[in-house]
């Protein structure tokens, strides 16, 4: 028996030594370099100045990442080793726990992004691997070090509703081998197959100007708190009621300050509008106007603030990274 146990042990130890001789073989990311360059670029993305600005912190006694909330703790986040794992706990059914998983999918996107910067990854590489990341080829673990698993997730009631897929599972690896062969094969193009949506998170609204008996002006404004360099058109659709069937009518720019004219009207008469970004299927709320000579406020228009939408797109698009590769949150409507 004490022979059978001399073995059992002589085993273990011998595969424990195997292991870190592996280990020793390979050179692996810090983790502390992972948070500072996570929070390097989370600064350099809400434009902080504040360099002592980071919220992303490794605990190396616990080996843990650890996102606080100014001095409080509020996510922990363990890793062995040589990588990080994680597995969503949270039971997803209502709109508030999926903004719960939203937010530790966001704080995991800081710590995808550090790793890649602490490898060695440029701005330009990181955006292009961001548009391969759903391609199957990521699923070769042993060679690029990275599984991500995403879920869809759609919930509707009377005042709410919320769509999109977060985080189910992520393991991510510290070899710093595997994650430069990411860099290398991915990072010098992006993939022709991926498909760009940043305009399906933008709604527009519609304002009214000057109407008379003969035409109404119609203006629209995305609220750009995306920043966005690029200049946009809104479509503008119009309807004889308001579930009826809307129309195309013409394009404008999408900066509240130009108008349409349309022209195609009756005195007196009720008529309902639509827009939406070109080049995006998303309508915006229906607004409404008479013609009729007066400076026109119309009624039952939905608020133009912005929604929840807004500040949880723009959440996502500070993290630029994390949208493409992680999850999809623009498709939340509060109504």
């Amino acid at each position: 028996m004490k022979k059978v146990i001399y073995f059992l042990m002589a085993g273990i130890l011998a595969c424990q030594f195997m292991v870190t001789n592996v280990l020793a073989d390979v050179e692996l990311i810090n983790p502390d370099d992972v948070a500072e360059k996570g929070n390097e670029y989370l600064r350099y993305a809400f434009g902080i100045s504040d360099t002592t600005y980071a919220p992303l912190k490794n605990d190396s006694a616990k080996k843990q990442f650890v996102v606080t909330d100014g001095d409080k703790e509020s996510l922990y986040f363990p890793y062995v080793t040589d990588h990080l794992e994680y597995k969503n706990q949270n039971k997803v059914t209502t709109c508030d726990d999926f903004d719960k998983t939203f937010f530790n999918s966001i704080s995991l996107s800081m710590i995808i992004v550090g790793v890649y910067y602490a490898a060695g990854g440029t701005d330009e590489q990181i955006s292009n691997i961001s548009t391969w990341m759903s391609d199957d080829k990521f699923s070769d673990y042993d060679k690029y070090g990275i599984i991500i698993e995403t879920k869809d997730f759609e919930y509707k009631e009377e005042n709410s509703s919320c769509s999109g897929n977060y985080l189910e599972y992520l393991k991510l690896s510290f070899d710093k081998e595997k994650i430069q062969n990411v860099i290398k094969d991915f990072g010098s193009i992006k993939n022709p197959n991926y498909v760009d949506n940043d305009k399906e998170k933008f709604t527009p609204s519609i304002s009214f100007g000057t109407t008379s008996d003969d035409y109404i002006t119609i203006a629209a404004d995305i609220f750009d708190i995306y920043d966005s360099e690029e200049a946009m058109n809104c479509n503008i659709y119009k309807s004889e009621s308001e579930d009826g069937e809307y129309k195309l009518i013409g394009t404008v720019a999408c900066d509240g300050s130009n108008y349409l004219y349309d022209k195609d009207v009756v005195k007196g008469k009720k008529y309902f509008y639509k827009a939406s970004v070109v080049g995006s299927n998303k309508l915006s709320d229906v607004y409404s106007a008479t013609a009729v000579t007066a400076k026109s406020t119309p009624s039952d228009n939905p608020d133009t603030g912005m929604s929840m939408a807004y500040v949880l797109g723009a959440l996502i698009l500070v993290l630029t990274f994390a949208t493409a590769i992680v999850f999809n949150r623009d498709k939340i409507e509060v109504k």
